[in-house]
């Protein structure tokens, strides 16, 4: 488990930065975390732990001994408009009401 949360803290470090320097994340970008590689893969090996960055060619390939792991473009989510729950209240000498 704390594994997954180092994982997932890397993850998010590593989106902030791409995003920050303007790195386009594509759906074929993907993330080595023990080398700090990320890098867009056309194709992997069969292992799955060689990824190549073309799919014509074999050349320019990195290899990962954990596994590649896929980097998702954030989603913004607007947050719903939250509903007021002040009251309005007039009051007067002998009473106060709700508006």
């Amino acid at each position: 488990m704390e594994n997954k949360t180092w994982i997932g803290i890397s993850i998010i470090l590593l989106l902030t930065s791409l995003t920050a320097i303007g790195y386009n994340i594509t759906e074929q970008t993907y993330f080595c975390e023990s080398k700090g590689i990320v890098m867009d893969c056309a194709r992997f090996s069969a292992s799955e732990l060689r990824c190549y960055p073309s799919l014509i060619t074999r050349t320019g390939y990195r290899d990962c001994s954990e596994g590649w792991i896929k980097v998702e473009a954030p989603i913004e989510i607007e947050p719903e408009p939250k509903e007021s729950k002040s009251k309005q209240i007039k009051c007067d000498q002998e009473k106060c009401v709700e508006i």
